[in-house]
């Protein structure tokens, strides 16, 4: 879950990748709505995310893993 924290949030894409660096899911929000991802994790895998503004939009935000 990315939560955006500047006030009136900002477009953000939240992409997740595996070992191999392929992508897995992505999904998108604006404003001040949270993006979430869901996906089957593998035990002793590495995943990596990205979290962006989309164009220029920018802004701090925290990172919940579950």
């Amino acid at each position: 879950i990315v939560r955006k924290l500047r006030r009136g949030g900002f477009a953000a894409r939240v992409s997740l990748y595996d070992q191999t660096e392929r992508n897995i899911t992505w999904d998108s929000q604006v404003g001040d709505n949270q993006v979430s991802l869901s996906f089957p994790a593998i035990s002793n895998s590495d995943y990596y995310v990205l979290v962006k503004g989309v164009g220029s939009d920018r802004g701090p935000y925290e990172l919940e893993i579950r």
